[in-house]
């Protein structure tokens, strides 16, 4: 459920909330969809992310930096002249770096300095 406030203002900038909560999520997980020109939006999210003590537990917050980064190098290797074999390709690899990632990441909880 979204707060009203929320739906008031992607009501008044004619918006659909799904819309806000989708961009939201495609930038901070800096995947491949509408890429162009949204850098400095993920930048601002990755801050945003940050600021509120995500993962800050367990990680720095150059490790939490550096795992944005890493993402955002997956979302920027997206053929874009590809064709379908080579999109189904791309995301065949994509997934697996995507667990292979996370596994790195994963193992290194807790060993903050």
């Amino acid at each position: 459920m979204l707060p009203y406030s929320f739906l008031l203002i992607a009501k008044l900038v004619n918006v659909p909330p799904d819309d806000l909560v989708t961009d939201f999520m495609d930038n901070l997980s800096c995947g491949s969809w509408k890429r162009e020109g949204r850098d400095k939006a993920k930048e601002k999210l990755v801050d945003y992310f940050i600021a509120h003590g995500y993962g800050q537990d367990y990680y720095t917050e150059d490790d939490i930096r550096t795992m944005f980064k890493e993402l955002d190098a997956i979302g920027v290797s997206w053929p874009d002249e590809g064709n379908s074999k080579m999109i189904d390709l791309y995301a065949k690899w994509r997934n697996k770096h995507y667990n292979y990632w996370f596994k790195k990441w994963w193992r290194k909880i807790r060993r903050k300095k």
